[in-house]
């Protein structure tokens, strides 16, 4: 067993900032820790193997009743070195005045999605503009591209400023859905039509690359759009949509397992937002695509299969969720595990969405570990 010890995303660059399982000892898991109790630095033997407990165990099975292999959940601590990029984040987060408050709520497809109708304020910038509907355009390098994210967001603020009686009226939500069924494609992807350079290994995504964010707010998008009208074209869409979501990255879709955290985890999901090999692991896009999964389960004729997705996903959300913790702030991906030795990325606004990403998934879960990591994440900041 192994122990596992900066750029900005597309999502950031619209000049907008929106956005432990069962554990079992066995004799193999005690001689793989023996390495940590070497090295501990004053760790009495019981704290490590109860680290080792919490963070290797996994067996048996999912959620859904179904035995799985053994999986072995490597051994994880911040590295030292780390103590002050964490702290400085968190002092530049509270002094820049980011919070996570506005945007917590207990999560319903009913709802307006994680209070967007509230906290999103639409305007023009240098890099937005807006097209003859009023659906946003990013700019990326000298042209303005639609960006399915920010459509899909677009139309989610404006679903919940209606609802709020913020908005007399749903047309900006309509001109949303209505961009997203032109972006749609026949396998059910959402693509960007914009190259971009990714940041963990300096080479780009050409014109077509996918993610399973933008295929997860998606969703959440048809949910509300079906609620609303109960047109049948809207489940329609959103079955490609899930079905091309859950497609294996090796196939062109954009759910990862997770074995380059380790080989045993090869069963394990993410819905990945940047779709690569290896794979970095980012959090706040795969918790943002869970609620759209969680959205798809609420649909008539939905087969199981997002419900199934779903409580693959919380699985390893759960597990995983400890990775994150640098020692006193929360990274935006785990790429300083499966790209080391990279330093840990930090996102300082993202910091906020995690806490209420948290927040939203326990509330329709309630697994105790996303209530610890929320508060645990949520106490390393002001608010």
């Amino acid at each position: 067993m192994a122990e596992i010890g900066n750029w900005a995303s597309p999502e950031e660059s619209t000049d907008k900032e929106l956005l432990l399982g069962n554990a079992t000892m066995s004799n193999t898991l005690i001689s793989s820790l023996t390495p940590l109790l070497k090295k501990s630095n004053g760790l009495s033997r019981r704290s490590v193997l109860t680290t080792g407990l919490l963070l290797v165990g996994c067996g048996g099975g999912h959620d859904d009743g179904t035995l799985q292999p053994t999986e072995v959940w490597p051994a994880y601590f911040p590295d030292a070195s780390w103590a002050s990029l964490a702290s400085e984040s968190a002092a530049s987060y509270n002094s820049a005045g980011y919070t996570y408050g506005p945007n917590l709520q207990d999560y319903s497809t009913l709802g307006d999605y994680v209070n967007l109708g509230l906290t999103d304020q639409w305007r023009e910038t240098a890099n937005i503009r807006f097209d003859p509907q009023g659906v946003p355009m990013v700019k990326y390098g000298a042209e303005f591209f639609y960006n399915p994210v920010t459509t899909a967001e677009f139309a989610l603020s404006h679903h919940g400023k209606y609802l709020r009686g913020l908005e007399p009226e749903l047309t900006k939500f309509w001109a949303g859905v209505n961009r997203l069924d032109q972006i749609l494609e026949s396998d059910g992807a959402l693509r960007y039509m914009f190259a971009w350079s990714y940041y963990l290994t300096g080479k780009s995504y050409q014109p077509g690359w996918v993610s399973g964010m933008a295929q997860g707010l998606a969703l959440s998008v048809y949910a509300r759009a079906w609620l609303l009208s109960k047109n049948p074209k809207y489940l329609d869409a959103g079955r490609l949509v899930l079905n091309f979501m859950l497609k294996p990255v090796s196939l062109g879709g954009t759910t990862s397992d997770l074995r380059d955290l380790h080989p045993s985890l090869s069963q394990s999901i993410i819905y990945d937002e940047y779709p690569w090999q290896p794979s970095g692991l980012t959090l706040n896009g795969f918790m943002f695509s869970m609620l759209g999964v969680y959205d798809w389960m609420q649909m008539p004729l939905s087969d199981g299969i997002a419900a199934a997705s779903f409580s693959k996903a919380m699985h390893t959300l759960r597990n995983i969720l400890p990775y994150y913790d640098i020692g006193g702030f929360s990274a935006y991906d785990l790429g300083h595990i499966t790209y080391k030795p990279v330093l840990p990325h930090i996102g300082l606004s993202y910091h906020a969405v995690h806490v209420y990403l948290l927040h939203a998934l326990h509330s329709v879960s309630s697994d105790p570990v996303l209530k610890q990591f929320e508060l645990r994440f949520a106490g390393q900041v002001a608010n």
